[in-house]
Protein backbone atom coordinates (compact mmCIF):
# COMPACT_ATOMS: atom_id res chain seq x y z
CA UNK A 1 0.00 0.00 0.00
CA UNK A 2 2.59 2.27 0.41
CA UNK A 3 4.48 2.00 -3.07
CA UNK A 4 1.09 3.00 -4.35
CA UNK A 5 0.51 6.28 -1.90
CA UNK A 6 3.93 7.24 -2.60
CA UNK A 7 3.13 6.79 -6.35
CA UNK A 8 -0.06 9.31 -5.78
CA UNK A 9 2.46 11.63 -4.22
CA UNK A 10 4.76 12.00 -6.92
CA UNK A 11 1.88 12.07 -9.17
CA UNK A 12 1.56 15.60 -8.07
CA UNK A 13 5.03 15.96 -9.88
CA UNK A 14 3.13 15.67 -13.44
CA UNK A 15 3.03 18.89 -15.79
CA UNK A 16 0.30 18.84 -17.21
CA UNK A 17 -3.10 19.02 -15.55
CA UNK A 18 -5.02 16.41 -17.53
CA UNK A 19 -1.91 13.77 -16.56
CA UNK A 20 -1.49 15.05 -12.61
CA UNK A 21 -5.77 14.11 -12.39
CA UNK A 22 -5.43 10.96 -14.12
CA UNK A 23 -2.72 9.73 -12.64
CA UNK A 24 -3.44 10.98 -9.03
CA UNK A 25 -6.98 8.84 -9.42
CA UNK A 26 -5.26 6.15 -11.07
CA UNK A 27 -3.10 5.26 -7.84
CA UNK A 28 -5.98 6.44 -5.23
CA UNK A 29 -8.09 4.28 -6.76
CA UNK A 30 -5.40 1.32 -6.86
CA UNK A 31 -5.13 2.45 -3.26
CA UNK A 32 -8.16 1.67 -2.45
CA UNK A 33 -8.45 -1.60 -3.99
CA UNK A 34 -4.82 -2.74 -2.16
CA UNK A 35 -6.32 -1.87 0.95
CA UNK A 36 -10.40 -2.56 1.16
CA UNK A 37 -9.74 -6.63 0.85
CA UNK A 38 -6.92 -6.64 3.88
CA UNK A 39 -7.27 -5.73 7.25
CA UNK A 40 -9.28 -2.28 5.59
CA UNK A 41 -11.63 -1.23 8.08
CA UNK A 42 -11.35 -4.17 10.28
CA UNK A 43 -9.81 -2.49 13.17
CA UNK A 44 -12.34 0.08 13.34
CA UNK A 45 -14.98 -2.09 13.55
CA UNK A 46 -13.53 -4.60 16.17
CA UNK A 47 -12.37 -1.75 18.12
CA UNK A 48 -16.09 -0.68 18.80
CA UNK A 49 -17.23 -4.04 19.15
CA UNK A 50 -15.06 -5.70 21.98
CA UNK A 51 -16.13 -3.83 24.59
CA UNK A 52 -18.11 -5.92 27.50
CA UNK A 53 -22.42 -4.69 26.87
CA UNK A 54 -22.20 -3.03 30.31
CA UNK A 55 -19.91 -0.53 29.18
CA UNK A 56 -21.14 0.14 25.86
CA UNK A 57 -23.97 2.10 27.36
CA UNK A 58 -22.11 4.07 29.73
CA UNK A 59 -21.63 6.87 27.59
CA UNK A 60 -22.16 9.60 30.02
CA UNK A 61 -18.21 9.51 31.24
CA UNK A 62 -17.39 10.11 27.19
CA UNK A 63 -20.21 13.02 27.55
CA UNK A 64 -18.71 14.23 30.81
CA UNK A 65 -14.61 14.57 29.28
CA UNK A 66 -16.33 16.14 26.20
CA UNK A 67 -17.96 19.10 28.39
CA UNK A 68 -14.99 19.50 30.63
CA UNK A 69 -12.94 19.82 27.23
CA UNK A 70 -15.69 22.35 26.23
CA UNK A 71 -15.48 24.26 29.66
CA UNK A 72 -11.29 24.32 29.12
CA UNK A 73 -11.44 26.08 25.95
CA UNK A 74 -13.77 28.44 26.65
CA UNK A 75 -11.73 29.59 29.90
CA UNK A 76 -8.42 29.09 28.25
CA UNK A 77 -10.06 31.70 25.29
CA UNK A 78 -11.27 34.11 28.08
CA UNK A 79 -8.09 33.91 30.21
CA UNK A 80 -5.09 33.15 28.41
CA UNK A 81 -3.67 36.34 26.18
CA UNK A 82 -2.65 35.25 22.46
CA UNK A 83 0.83 36.10 21.78
CA UNK A 84 0.46 34.97 17.81
CA UNK A 85 -0.10 38.50 16.16
CA UNK A 86 2.54 40.69 14.86
CA UNK A 87 4.61 40.35 18.35
CA UNK A 88 8.36 41.02 17.15
CA UNK A 89 10.27 41.73 20.36
CA UNK A 90 10.74 41.22 23.73
CA UNK A 91 9.14 44.34 25.11
CA UNK A 92 5.84 43.93 23.12
CA UNK A 93 5.49 40.55 25.28
CA UNK A 94 5.45 42.94 28.32
CA UNK A 95 2.48 44.79 26.54
CA UNK A 96 0.69 41.74 26.25
CA UNK A 97 1.39 40.07 29.82
CA UNK A 98 1.03 43.84 31.75
CA UNK A 99 -2.62 43.64 30.22
CA UNK A 100 -5.29 42.69 33.39
CA UNK A 101 -7.48 39.75 33.08
CA UNK A 102 -10.16 41.52 33.67
CA UNK A 103 -9.22 43.76 30.67
CA UNK A 104 -8.55 40.93 28.49
CA UNK A 105 -11.66 38.97 29.52
CA UNK A 106 -13.68 42.39 28.63
CA UNK A 107 -12.05 42.41 25.35
CA UNK A 108 -12.75 38.58 24.39
CA UNK A 109 -16.80 38.98 25.26
CA UNK A 110 -17.48 42.39 23.95
CA UNK A 111 -14.90 42.72 20.90
CA UNK A 112 -13.83 39.16 19.53
CA UNK A 113 -17.06 37.08 20.37
CA UNK A 114 -18.99 39.30 18.63
CA UNK A 115 -16.41 40.07 15.58
CA UNK A 116 -16.46 36.30 15.19
CA UNK A 117 -20.00 36.02 15.02
CA UNK A 118 -20.56 38.51 12.60
CA UNK A 119 -17.68 37.40 10.22
CA UNK A 120 -17.97 33.85 10.31
CA UNK A 121 -21.63 32.57 11.28
CA UNK A 122 -23.65 35.73 9.48
CA UNK A 123 -20.81 36.33 6.76
CA UNK A 124 -20.70 39.94 7.32
CA UNK A 125 -17.47 41.32 6.38
CA UNK A 126 -16.45 43.64 9.20
CA UNK A 127 -13.89 46.23 9.85
CA UNK A 128 -10.84 44.50 11.99
CA UNK A 129 -10.88 44.37 15.50
CA UNK A 130 -9.77 47.35 17.49
CA UNK A 131 -6.07 45.80 18.84
CA UNK A 132 -5.77 45.41 22.41
CA UNK A 133 -2.55 46.25 23.04
CA UNK A 134 -1.10 49.49 21.70
CA UNK A 135 2.35 49.45 21.29
CA UNK A 136 2.46 50.40 17.99
CA UNK A 137 3.97 53.44 19.61
CA UNK A 138 6.76 51.48 21.07
CA UNK A 139 7.71 50.22 17.16
CA UNK A 140 7.78 54.34 16.01
CA UNK A 141 10.00 55.45 18.54
CA UNK A 142 12.58 52.82 18.06
CA UNK A 143 12.54 52.89 14.42
CA UNK A 144 12.99 56.67 14.62
CA UNK A 145 16.22 56.85 16.93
Amino acid sequence: MFPLLLATGFSFEATHTITENALVATFLVLYTFAYSPGAGVVPFLYSSEIFPQMLRGQTTLLGLFAGLDAFALIMVWLFVPGTERQIATMEEMNYVFGVTTRRHMDYQVNQVAPWCYDHYIRRRKKNDLPPLYRYARLRETTNAT
